[in-house]
């Protein structure tokens, strides 16, 4: 009878040696993802050296950093500095919430003979410069990781510099924030169809240039369309980003101290009144309407224009500013008025800078009682 060959793995737990063929870690590639190649490479199986590592056979389990660099070669810190999951707090540490697919050409590169998965340091983690590929596949929830060449975008390209400028100017904090505002902003402009991004000249550009002039339909929230409104997100994040556009978008309402939510209340409770003791829903007598106007933002000033011009050049040509919500106001649905998402951007910085730390709803609650 023959003696049963020794398994591997367990011949590793016994000797404590390192793996016979190197594989370098990937700038942020996950833990999991760097095991797996690293089984594939040396012919082990993976669930076997992650057991191995992390001491444990849950797949969540944390990896031994110890056990890891012995077997991979490579020091601890070379280690935590490529893959996230390792770093400690006297190290570079991101929020690792999204995973995307890492560059398929980088890999190659590489000599990685599997797809892997790297971490998103944020939003601006989209494009690999060195390939120019969009990498950040679709939206959250898709099923979607095509990458797609973004050589003969130069607009996508511009606007990666231009994010990474920003980030390196305001920090990648205050960046994401505006971009998040952005993408929210643009979201609601494309749900009213008045500013629909989809219908612009330079989307529909972009989305011929990646899919060919004949294209007829498309998916929201696909690759395609991600990449695509790239470069306006970028655009309008400028904007919102920036302490010099953004004290252009507020000066002139805050020298004249707008919005008035104080005066909210007694205005809609007035035109309530009036409006009862008519038989026809028509215009408000000129002194109420005055009364409410003051309870909103402005409808016109210098520097609001000088911002408005600068949003109509970079992002939306089409865009008219109004302030006043499109229903008629009632006192008992104060607070709950649909703006246009800029006008409400305007007046939450408003809020944020005249009551520093207090949501806007529980303002509102202690103003109208």
């Amino acid at each position: 009878m023959k003696n049963k060959l020794p398994d591997p793995v367990c011949e590793l737990r016994r000797t404590g040696a390192a793996l016979p063929r190197v594989v370098a870690p990937l700038p942020a590639e996950l833990v999991s993802s760097y095991i797996h190649r690293l089984a594939d490479a040396n012919l082990l199986n993976a669930a076997d050296l992650h057991t191995t590592i992390t001491g444990d056979r849950r797949t969540r389990a944390a990896p031994r950093i110890t056990i890891l660099a012995r077997l991979s070669s490579f020091p601890e810190n070379t280690l935590r500095h490529a893959l996230p999951e390792l770093r400690t707090d006297d190290h570079e540490k991101w929020p690792l919430s999204r995973k995307i697919p890492g560059c398929t050409l980088c890999a190659t590169a590489r000599g990685a003979t599997r797809p892997f998965r790297v971490w998103q340091r944020g939003p601006e983690d989209v494009v690999c410069r060195r390939h120019r590929r969009w990498i950040a596949g679709a939206e959250d929830g898709w099923r979607d990781d095509e990458q797609l060449s973004v050589a003969d975008q130069p607009e996508i390209l511009q606007a990666h510099r231009l994010h990474l400028r920003l980030i390196r100017n305001h920090g990648r904090p205050n960046t994401t924030i505006a971009f998040n505002q952005a993408t929210w902003i643009l979201d609601e402009w494309r749900k009213t169809e008045e500013y629909d991004y989809y219908s612009s000249l330079g989307f529909e550009h972009r989305i011929s240039t990646f899919l060919g002039p004949d294209w007829q339909q498309l998916t929201i929230g696909s690759t395609v369309t991600v990449a695509a409104r790239y470069p306006r997100q970028v655009a309008l994040t400028r904007l919102l980003v920036s302490p010099f556009w953004k004290e252009h978008a507020l000066r002139d309402q805050l020298q004249a101290g707008r919005p008035h939510p104080e005066h909210r209340l007694q205005a809609a409770t007035a035109i309530g009144e009036y409006r009862r003791t008519i038989d026809m829903w028509g215009p408000i007598p000129l002194d109420l309407a005055r009364a409410l106007m003051v309870t909103y933002l402005l409808l016109d000033g210098p520097h609001l224009r000088t911002f408005l011009d600068e949003l109509r050049r970079t992002v939306e040509p089409r865009y008219r500013w109004d302030p006043i919500p499109a229903k008629p106001v009632r006192a008992d649905l104060l607070g709950a008025e649909k703006f246009d998402p800029l006008v409400q951007w305007v007046q939450d910085e408003i809020h944020d800078r005249l009551h520093p730390g207090q949501q806007q709803w529980e303002y509102l609650a202690e103003v109208l009682g």
